[in-house]
């Protein structure tokens, strides 16, 4: 990846929709250096699903492959649901030779070793679509020991990737305690962040994910400064579904900004919305958070 490179970060995006196509044109138009996909390819991931809800439509948007424009994917939990099969067909194929996504996770750094992606796969461990809502997912032993020597031999600023929540304000995500309360984190996933947070050299500057249909900017919480949810890509999001409102039988609510959602359209579903990061050549980097109702107008601007 280039220095000061435009990164895109879209969530839950791969519905082959008309919606769908439509955010990615408005991502197109800020012209990024790479397009990154947070994971879920509806329904079920399968090869049909991955090539004409996803890599169609992006080649299509982008101008691909005479535009060399590179993508990258995430294991989400419908990637799995076919067991895997059309994603890591997708893989690939997905990019030319040299630019080809070679796991499920991986580290992409810029030229200039101020920035680096690193993706972890949260997905293998939640493929049945009965259990959405209980799973405690994980990343696997050896991807942890992979993921964790990328980020203690790295000198410049690291963010996080993965479909799935660390923790959640809004959706059940955490175990049961003992008096039925829910805990509002996944405790695997906050082990591996905290050996992520201890073998790097600098703060991690921000984790984003998926999985929950919504933008949900959260202030410092667990260790982690910038927890961010952009899986609000292309799923809709029915606002008598009330899914902002803080969930009610979480032992303690993440804290997170009321002031900074995504707005109602006219069928009373909340708008999608994609993130653009400006990765600075001089360590310093901005994550711009656009709503496809006004794209001209910024929700939320942030440093990293």
């Amino acid at each position: 990846m280039k220095s000061g490179a435009t990164v895109a970060l879209v969530g839950d995006w791969g519905t082959g929709t008309a919606e769908a196509t439509a955010l990615l044109q408005q991502v197109a138009a800020h012209n990024p250096d790479v397009l990154i996909h947070l994971g879920d390819i509806y329904y079920s991931g399968t090869p049909s699903e991955c090539q004409d809800n996803f890599k169609n439509v992006i080649d299509r948007v982008f101008g691909r492959p005479q535009n060399p424009m590179p993508v990258f994917t995430l294991s989400g939990n419908h990637d799995m649901y076919s067991g895997g099969e059309g994603y890591y067909g997708l893989l690939a194929t997905l990019n030319a030779p040299e630019m080809r996504q070679p796991a499920s996770f991986f580290c992409l750094r810029s030229a200039d070793n101020k920035w680096q992606f690193v993706a972890m796969d949260t997905g293998l461990h939640d493929d049945d679509p009965f259990n959405v809502d209980t799973v405690l997912t994980w990343v696997e032993p050896d991807e942890q020991a992979w993921l964790t020597a990328r980020i203690a031999e790295f000198a410049g600023k690291t963010i996080l990737l993965s479909h799935h929540q660390l923790f959640s304000a809004l959706s059940q995500i955490g175990p049961v305690n003992g008096l039925g309360k829910l805990e509002p984190v996944n405790p695997r996933l906050l082990t591996s962040y905290v050996g992520f947070a201890e073998s790097a050299k600098q703060p991690i500057a921000a984790w984003f994910w998926g999985h929950e249909h919504m933008l949900t900017i959260y202030d410092e919480y667990n260790g982690l400064k910038r927890g961010r949810c952009v899986g609000c890509g292309a799923i809709p999001v029915a606002a008598a579904d009330s899914p902002f409102k803080a969930h009610a039988n979480l032992t303690e609510v993440p804290p997170y900004r009321e002031d900074v959602f995504v707005p109602l359209d006219a069928a009373g579903c909340y708008a999608h919305a994609f993130v653009i990061l400006k990765l600075g050549a001089d360590g310093n980097g901005t994550a711009t958070y656009y709503q496809q109702l006004n794209p001209a107008a910024p929700l939320f601007t942030e440093a990293l």
